[in-house]
């Protein structure tokens, strides 16, 4: 599984510190507790707060694993370095910022996530939507934002179809609302040869612009520079659509004199884990290791 892999892609040998930048339901916290004992991760969360499961998920760890090797801070990724420097290098009485072994990305949204309707994220469920993006953005910012962070060929109808419907019949409010207009709109033919739902494309644009998600991604790949132990420390980055995969890979790319890429382009995941999870149908994962003074000119 794409989880195993990416704990296997870690920093080995010895006591470990690790930092799950997606914490969530804890699945990578697990892997990497189990396949290095006695190492601690710092799990990272945004969400921590504002959902339950997480906190549960976490509770279950700590009785699993033991207390001192959890802790879950409630940050956006984007404040990776902050954490360390603060919370950490304390705690380490070290004179440098780079303490971490491996740090891990899950940049899509969870299966908990996507599971809960109120998190707003499921068009399969009846949820909250973010109502100032869908109800008063105009339709050319509409079709931009779905092009660019959907990466939608028919971005021009779903936008136009949205200002339609709000203007003519009501705003919109739930997620469901929105998933049914795009079906809708959609024609029988392109959805029966589609493997994913019509509204996947226009859900993930919302959400990437919402969250600021990939400049966050830049900030925090540009920390972990500045935070993995030079030599060892390992970079795994999972992503699950276009732009944030080129983010990663124009990173690795531009820092080759800090980063030596572990893996040879990009892991995706074989058909039998696709058929086990179908959400990580479009995961691609990535790995480098932090260097000092790489001359190598490497093909990503």
């Amino acid at each position: 599984m794409i989880t195993n892999r990416s704990a296997s892609s870690s920093s080995s040998g010895g006591k470990k510190l690790f930092i799950d930048a997606t914490f969530g339901a804890g699945g990578y916290t697990r892997e990497i507790l189990r396949a290095y004992p006695g190492c601690k991760v710092i799990g990272i969360d945004t969400d921590y707060y504002n959902n339950p499961t997480i906190k549960e998920n976490e509770k279950l760890i700590h009785e699993e694993f033991g207390k001192e090797r959890l802790e879950v801070h409630c940050v956006n990724f984007r404040e990776i370095k902050k954490v360390v420097q603060e919370k950490i290098v304390p705690q380490l009485k070290s004179d440098t910022s780079n303490v971490i072994d491996g740090i891990v990305f899950d940049l899509g949204v969870s299966s908990m996530q996507l599971d809960q309707g109120h998190r707003g994220f499921s068009f399969l469920r009846e949820g909250p939507l973010a109502r100032d993006v869908v109800n008063n953005m105009s339709e050319l910012d509409l079709r931009i934002m779905i092009t660019k962070f959907g990466e939608d060929d028919k971005a021009y109808r779903i936008a136009k179809a949205i200002v339609d419907y709000r203007n003519n019949v009501k705003p919109f409010e739930t997620t469901l609302e929105l998933a049914n207009l795009i079906e809708k709109i959609t024609p029988f033919h392109e959805r029966k040869k589609k493997r994913i739902h019509p509204a996947t494309k226009t859900f993930q644009a919302i959400r990437i612009f919402v969250n600021d998600e990939l400049s966050a991604l830049q900030n925090a790949l540009y920390a972990s520079k500045d935070i993995l132990k030079i030599g060892t420390g390992r970079l795994v980055v999972v992503s699950y659509h276009s732009l944030e995969d080129r983010i990663t890979k124009d990173f690795m790319k531009e820092n080759q004199d800090s980063f030596k890429k572990i893996t040879k382009g990009t892991i995706i995941p074989d058909d039998a884990e696709v058929e086990f999870n179908v959400r990580s149908r479009s995961a691609k994962l990535r790995c480098a290791q932090r260097v000092e003074n790489n001359r190598t000119d490497e093909d990503y």
